[in-house]
């Protein structure tokens, strides 16, 4: 079939003004919901679905208006049958492309939460805004949706960057927290006041604020606040979890008979601060980080990926057993996973 000819078909199939119409309404319809979502109307998600769909739509709509008014039907050389099997196997051929290319190759947003400042010099000032911080980061390290760094961490090529300062008084805190976008580009900043008592209702008013600029999926912050309710003291979840690590670090150097009896200890002090604050994912991290039940070849590692993300030693521990089990091309991808996540070259398979 020759240029022009192929051009005339089109034209005679009203293929051309098809395709016109079609990009026009997708255009209007992706800026209309750009707009609802800068005003909080719908979220970044439903946005993001609606480009997928816009992209699946338009290979449809091509193939769908060319076979329709095909002159094989006009013949009866193809039944209309015909027509719906060949329209379906296309698009079902870019659905799946699409799809891989969409989500399968889809690069997580890199995330890392550093310290809040003090504004004082005080002790219980610094450990506030430190609490205020690794709270942050716990939160939002149970969502798949970010790569979140392992606390404090940093790289190149970060996505956005948290931090901010602190501010307190007799009885009550000031909070400053900052968003950064790419690097140093100021995206989003705001200022928390609140009661010394009253650090959950604060966390939570944080985090209304901060979730809504974060491509988290609807539900994400309905969650985490959930958390941060539960929990009666931070102050004494924060105690109990540094003693029990304390613990931990200092089996190592016991004569391996005493060893049953402090990891027992801290076992205790972790489940006393499960009580404090239940549900809280980085407990429950700690307790497999210290003893050996990452090891075992019985546990779910689709579950511990799905509960931990963003657990650099999980992602390590899968794929040191990955290894183990001669599945190479899925270990390498569970090691790049974790030193993305902790990106410190001392640690194996970082270099």
């Amino acid at each position: 079939m020759q240029e022009n000819g192929f051009i005339s078909e089109l034209k005679d199939r009203r293929v051309i003004r098809t395709v016109l119409i079609y990009v026009a309404f997708a255009w209007v319809a992706l800026q209309a919901a750009d707009l609802f979502a800068e005003a909080e109307i719908i979220s970044e998600t439903t946005v993001r679905w609606l480009i997928l769909g816009a992209a699946i739509g338009f290979p449809i709509t091509v193939i769908g208006s060319w076979f329709l008014d095909s002159p094989w039907r006009a013949s009866k050389r193809m039944a209309v049958a015909g027509d719906i099997v060949i329209i379906a196997a296309i698009s079902l051929a870019a659905i799946i492309f699409v799809w891989q290319q969409w989500f399968v190759s889809f690069v997580r947003p890199t995330l890392v939460v550093q310290t809040i400042v003090a504004t004082d010099t005080r002790d219980e000032s610094q450990r506030l805004a430190d609490r205020l911080a690794k709270n942050l980061r716990t939160l939002l390290a149970m969502r798949p949706e970010v790569r979140v760094l392992e606390f404090g961490s940093s790289a190149p090529g970060v996505h956005y960057r948290i931090a901010g300062t602190l501010a307190r008084s007799a009885s009550s805190v000031r909070v400053t927290v900052q968003l950064f976008e790419s690097g140093d580009d100021l995206a989003w900043s705001d200022t928390f006041e609140g009661q010394l008592a009253g650090e959950d209702s604060l966390i939570n008013r944080i985090q209304a604020e901060l979730w809504a600029r974060l491509p988290l999926e609807e539900g994400a912050l309905r969650e985490a606040q959930a958390l941060v309710s539960s929990c009666e003291s931070f102050a004494e979840r924060d105690d109990l979890l540094a003693t029990a690590q304390r613990i931990f670090d200092e089996m190592g150097s016991l004569p391996p008979p005493q060893r049953p009896v402090k990891q027992q200890l801290a076992m205790q002090y972790l489940q006393d601060a499960d009580t404090t604050c239940p549900g809280w994912p980085d407990t429950e991290l700690m307790q497999l980080e210290n003893t050996l039940q990452l090891e075992h070849d019985h546990i779910d590692d689709t579950a511990l990926l799905s509960r931990y993300p963003n657990s650099s030693l999980v992602h390590r521990r899968i794929a040191e057993r990955r290894q183990r089990d001669g599945d190479e091309d899925e270990a390498r991808a569970l090691f790049a996973e974790a030193c993305k996540l902790q990106p410190d070259p001392a640690l194996p398979y970082c270099t």
